[in-house]
């Protein structure tokens, strides 16, 4: 997808979208979502609770063995109205967390080709308690999944280092050596924020770390019940959880998808 398309995407699905731990109580987005998708291979696996989970076949048809990218939709409550803006030729701005990780995601859904072993959960309650990702979990395995996650969102690490994205949240376990090889095949600046900072994967060159904690999100929940996983992150400028919005570097929005899209077909010749 183009620069301009994948633009125009995130202006659709830049709208509103709340939970209150259960359910959700503004759906614009789901609605959104579900728009953009009506005329790709993509079907709707689920419709309750706090996530939607998407497939290329019904959830008993699907390898046993997945590849999940997990993209949370919900918007903090302080963040009443969406907005975005191309303030000039290389920079965005916007209420992003987490519609432009939303907007990749639907971009490779959307141009289509991946492995039908890759799904795609829109998660909510990430903001509070992150039980979107729970209600994924107890879903795969109640249908007797396993699976391997990569949760995508943005990121206050790396804009200072003029990253892409970053690679944040190492829970990678048994994977660890499958990550790291698919991490080293992908192209564009980025940076490894590590769970801890005390304890660098082989195969992360140092050049690359930012020895500072990552921040929760998903992945922490995930890793709750050893699902390995990681963070893959846009680096953005400003206040996240209100209406000014944030900052993108338009160069990273597109080379993040690119990569989001290689990174994970990589990863799901693994499984």
């Amino acid at each position: 997808m183009n620069q301009k398309d994948l633009f125009s995407l995130l202006q659709k699905v830049n709208v509103l979208n709340y939970d209150q731990g259960s359910f959700f109580t503004k759906s614009d987005r789901l609605e959104a979502i579900a728009k953009i998708l009506q005329n790709t291979n993509y079907r709707l696996c689920n419709t309750d609770g706090l996530f939607r989970l998407y497939a290329q076949k019904p959830i008993n048809e699907l390898p046993k063995s997945l590849l999940v990218v997990s993209s949370h939709i919900d918007c903090e409550k302080h963040i009443t109205r969406c907005s975005t803006q191309e303030l000039d030729e290389h920079t965005l701005k916007g209420t992003f967390d987490n519609s432009i990780t939303n907007a990749s995601v639907l971009s490779l859904m959307v141009d289509g080709g991946l492995p039908e072993n890759i799904v795609f959960a829109f998660t909510g309650d990430e903001e509070i308690l992150s039980r979107g990702a729970t209600g994924v979990q107890n879903y795969l395995r109640l249908h007797d999944k396993t699976f391997f996650v990569i949760v995508t969102d943005v990121t206050d690490m790396g804009w200072n280092e003029q990253c892409d994205f970053t690679v944040e949240n190492n829970f990678f376990g048994e994977w660890e050596k499958s990550v790291t090889d698919a991490i080293g095949k992908i192209e564009g600046n980025w940076m490894f924020v590590p769970e801890d900072p005390d304890s660098i994967p082989k195969g992360i060159p140092l050049d690359r770390v930012i020895p500072e904690e990552a921040e929760a999100d998903e992945s922490w929940t995930y890793d709750e019940t050893d699902t390995p996983c990681f963070s893959f992150c846009i680096p953005v400028l400003g206040e996240m959880h209100g209406n000014e919005g944030v900052l993108v570097r338009k160069k990273s929005f597109f080379v993040y998808t690119e990569q989001l899209g290689k990174l994970a077909s990589l990863l799901c010749r693994c499984r």
